[in-house]
């Protein structure tokens, strides 16, 4: 078997790491290659752990859509899950993921053990008791909330749940990974985006939304017209409807143009995706992004 090679793709939070700040941008995506294999480099072995660690609101989300992921596929199998086995699953799993952390099992493999920043770098951990509280919080709203039951009554019209996918945008591969797609009542389809943090940007939303418009459309070949997207915030139990319109698909092939273009002006071989780390500056020294930024150490910050 062959070199792995990196090779250029967009997705929605690359471009939002790019955005944030250009060094991180490239540690994560070049700076970390390879270091999973033998013959890594320490630097790139250290890279791609830190690449992998994770903050509590990512963990939190995390487990809480792994639980809304195993529901729906248990349910489209004819089972009936039901709210107090996601409760107990869904706690077990997370005081897994906090003893396993402290006990440093992700250095064992960082791609499939959690990690936390904390644990890493040694700092106060979280209130883990408000954590599981804000956990099992979620996963009841989850259950109740009236997309979700929905969702659960018609079985038969789940189409996919948390399935990695790649779309041709503009000539650039572009990842998607839709929390779940479900057939409407029209023929047409609906995307059931679930959110679980404290603050998001309806505009963001929308642009995400309307990228996996792109998917349905091109894809699964629905008529725009009949694509419908909404988010479901469970923390606030509230969700929001996000019309997928012609002119929304169009800005949304413009937007990942003109990231992935902005993305390529930094390499130095386009062909062969080869990013040279001078071309990516660090933020300013103070900025408070550094502080919860995973690779803070390697930029002598942490």
């Amino acid at each position: 078997m062959g070199e792995l090679a990196n090779t250029f793709s967009w997705s929605y939070s690359r471009h939002g790491m790019f955005s944030e700040c250009l060094r991180k941008y490239w540690l994560s995506y070049y700076g970390s290659w390879g270091g999973w294999g033998r013959g890594a480099s320490e630097r790139s072995r250290e890279l791609y752990l830190m690449k992998n660690l994770t903050s509590t609101a990512m963990w939190l989300g995390t487990v809480v859509h792994d639980v809304a992921e195993g529901a729906l596929k248990a349910r489209a199998l004819g089972e009936t899950p039901w709210v107090e086995r996601a409760v107990e699953l869904g706690l077990e799993r997370a005081r897994r993921d906090i003893a396993d952390s402290k006990a440093g099992r992700y250095r064992e493999n960082p791609k499939k053990q959690p990690g936390f920043q904390e644990h890493y770098y040694e700092e106060p951990e979280p209130d883990w008791d408000a954590e599981l509280a804000e956990i099992e919080r979620q996963i009841h709203n989850l259950f109740g909330h009236p997309i979700f039951r929905r969702m659960m009554d018609v079985p038969e019209r789940i189409l996919e749940v948390e399935i990695l996918r790649s779309v041709p945008i503009e000539g650039v591969p572009v990842w998607v990974k839709l929390d779940a797609l479900m057939q409407s009542n029209e023929g047409g389809v609906v995307i059931v985006d679930w959110k679980t943090g404290r603050d998001h940007d309806d505009a963001s939303i929308a642009q995400q939304l309307g990228i996996y418009g792109i998917y349905a459309v091109q894809l699964r070949e629905v008529p725009v017209e009949k694509v419908q997207a909404l988010h479901v915030n469970l923390r606030h139990n509230t969700h929001t409807i996000h019309p997928v319109t012609a002119a929304l698909v169009a800005e949304s092939r413009e937007f990942v143009a003109r990231s992935a273009e902005a993305m390529r002006a930094g390499l130095s071989d386009r062909e062969r995706n080869v990013a040279p780390e001078s071309g990516y500056p660090m933020l300013p020294d103070g900025d408070e992004r550094c502080a919860r930024c995973r690779f803070r150490r390697d930029c002598g910050r942490g």
